[in-house]
Formats: structure tokens, sequence, C-alpha cells
């Protein structure tokens, strides 16, 4: 290996955990109850190393930027992927659509997101 293709490959190991990736959001799963709010559970990934580089919170909003829901991690999890479950969430009617988006406490939201169509029961990712 030559001196240069060396070189290239420290820097390539050196900087991987920077390329860990960002957390993504592998699946999310809605079931509107009787009082008109929402139980959600979301499935989230995230290559990190768990203890400092990890998915350290999720949220729900409308395409237009419409805050519906965020859910905090106090704690890195206990294994990846996970799934955060929440209750009793109001989801403001009329809206169609919803993205959810997880972040990465070292790189921040830009992972795989889902867009969650309302009015269908399934779709990719949900």
């Amino acid at each position: 290996m030559g001196s240069r293709a060396l070189a290239v490959a420290i820097l390539i190991l050196l900087c991987a955990p920077a390329y860990a990736g960002k957390a993504d959001v592998l699946f999310v799963e809605l079931a509107e109850q009787p009082n008109g709010h929402w139980n959600i559970a979301v499935k989230c990934g995230h290559e990190g190393d768990a203890k400092d580089h990890y998915c350290n919170w999720w949220e729900l909003r409308t395409p237009n930027g419409g805050w519906v829901y965020k859910q905090k991690l106090d704690a890195p999890p206990q294994s990846e992927p996970f799934t955060s479950t929440v209750s009793d969430v109001e989801i403001h009617h009329g809206a169609t659509e919803l993205i959810a988006e997880a972040n990465c406490c070292m790189h921040g939201l830009g992972g795989k997101k889902v867009l969650v169509d309302l009015g269908v029961p399934s779709g990719e990712g949900f």
C-alpha cells in the first residue's frame, strides 16, 4: 500500500465515529383512541456508540412545520434500534400528514424521516 493510500485509510478510520450516522426513524405506529387522542410508537435506529452518541429525541410535525409532539429521551437507549411510545397525544384537527424525525445528540436532525398519511391505514414506514 502506498503512503498516500495509507494516509487516506488512516483518515477514514479516524473520521469513522463522525460518520456513524444520524438518527433514523424506521417505523411509526399510530392508534386513534375513542377520545380523539392518539397512542404513538416510533422505532428509531442509530449507529452511534450508545453512550455519548445516540438518538436523544424524536418529534412529530406537520409538513408545513407545525409542531405536534416531541419525545425527549433522558438516557441513551439500552439497545438499537429501539421503540419509544407515548399515549394520549392530541393531533390537531385538520392535520392529514405528519413527519416523524429523530435527532442525534452529536449530529442533530437529518437522518431518515417517515411521512405518515393519516388518511390511509398503512404505508412505507407506518
